[in-house]
C-alpha cells in the first residue's frame, strides 16, 4: 500500500489540493490529516470499514494511516484540504472544546466501522458554496505570499474548521449524535481525571445506556471504558513527571489514583519504567 504525504516536513503546514476528477483509485494512506471536501459527482469511498457512496456535499476527514481510496468515480470532483496543527499557531485547546470539532475530526471517522457513513457531515448547497469560498480565500493567501501570508492562512483555516465544527454539531441524525455525546463524555473525562469516574456517572452524562456507551468506546478506541480512563490518567502522569518536580504521590492523586504504590505498578506495567525511574531519565536526557 502506497503511503502519501501531502506535506513536505520543510514546507508550510497546509496544502490544498483540487482533484478534477478523481479517478477510482487504489488503496493508499497518508502521513498528514486529510480534509475531504466533494464539490460534484459521485463515487464511493473504500476504507477497511466498508465502503460509502459519495455525493456533492459530503466532508469527512481522513485521518493519519487510515487506508482508504475511490471507485465507481463518475465525474467525482473533491477538494483535498491537508494540515499539520502540530505545525501551526492553531488555539487547539479552544477549538476541541467545540462541541462538534473532536466528533467531525477524531471520532467519526473511528466509528464507520459501527455506523457506516451515517454519521458524517454534508452540507446544503449554500453551505457548500461558503465553505468553498473560505477555501479560496486560503488558497489566495498559499499563492500570493503577501506580507503575513503565513498568519492569514492559519486564519482562514481556523475558519474553517471552526465553520464545520459548528455544521456538526447541528446535525441531527441518529448516528451523528451518538458521536456528538461519546464526544462530550470525553471532554467530562479528560478535565475530570483527579475525580472518580464511573460507567453509570458517564452513561448519564452521554445520555445513553451503559451498554451503548462501552460499544462506542470499543469501536473508537479498540477498549473499555475503564481502560481508556486509565491509558488517559497514565499519559496525563506522564506529562506531570516530565514537566514538574512534584511528589509522585500528589501526581498520583492528580490523575485520579489515590494509591501511590498502585499507581507505581500500573505505571511499570504500561511504561516499563517505575515513575521515580522514568523523571530520573528525563533529567539525564536534559543534562
Amino acid at each position: 500500500m502506497t503511503t502519501i504525504n501531502l506535506l513536505r516536513p520543510t514546507s508550510f503546514p497546509i496544502v490544498v489540493t483540487h482533484m478534477r476528477p478523481q479517478h477510482d483509485m487504489d488503496f493508499h494512506d497518508h502521513a498528514n490529516l486529510e480534509l475531504v471536501l466533494i464539490v460534484a459527482g459521485e463515487g464511493a469511498h473504500r476504507t477497511v470499514a466498508g465502503t460509502y457512496p459519495l455525493r456533492p456535499g459530503d466532508i469527512f476527514m481522513v485521518p493519519i494511516g487510515m487506508a482508504h481510496g475511490y471507485e465507481q468515480t463518475a465525474g467525482l470532483i473533491l477538494i483535498n484540504l491537508a494540515y499539520d496543527p502540530t505545525r501551526l499557531e492553531l488555539p487547539m485547546h479552544r477549538l476541541s472544546a467545540l462541541p462538534g470539532y473532536q466528533p467531525l475530526v477524531a471520532l467519526e471517522p473511528r466509528l464507520r466501522g459501527q455506523q457506516g457513513f451515517a454519521g458524517h457531515l454534508h452540507l446544503g448547497q449554500e453551505q457548500l458554496r461558503q465553505l468553498v469560498a473560505l477555501v479560496g480565500e486560503l488558497e489566495a493567501e498559499l499563492r500570493t505570499r503577501a506580507p503575513g501570508w503565513e498568519h492569514a492562512a492559519g486564519a482562514w483555516l481556523l475558519q474553517i474548521l471552526v465553520r464545520l465544527a459548528r455544521h456538526y454539531a447541528e446535525l441531527d441524525s441518529p448516528a451523528a449524535r451518538l458521536v456528538i455525546r461519546l464526544a462530550s463524555v470525553l471532554s467530562y473525562v479528560e478535565t475530570h481525571l483527579a475525580s472518580p469516574l464511573d460507567l453509570a456517572q458517564l452513561s448519564v452524562r452521554g445520555k445513553m445506556s451503559k451498554s451503548t456507551l462501552q460499544r462506542a468506546f470499543r469501536a473508537a478506541f479498540g477498549s473499555s471504558v475503564r481502560q481508556h480512563i486509565l491509558e488517559l490518567r497514565l499519559q496525563k502522569a506522564r506529562q506531570l513527571l516530565l514537566a514538574s518536580d512534584e511528589p509522585i504521590a500528589r501526581i498520583a492523586a492528580r490523575v485520579g489514583i489515590s494509591d501511590a504504590n498502585y499507581f507505581s505498578r500500573l505505571f511499570q506495567a504500561k511504561v516499563k519504567l517505575t515513575p521515580r525511574a522514568f523523571r530520573d531519565a528525563r533529567t539525564r536526557i536534559a543534562s
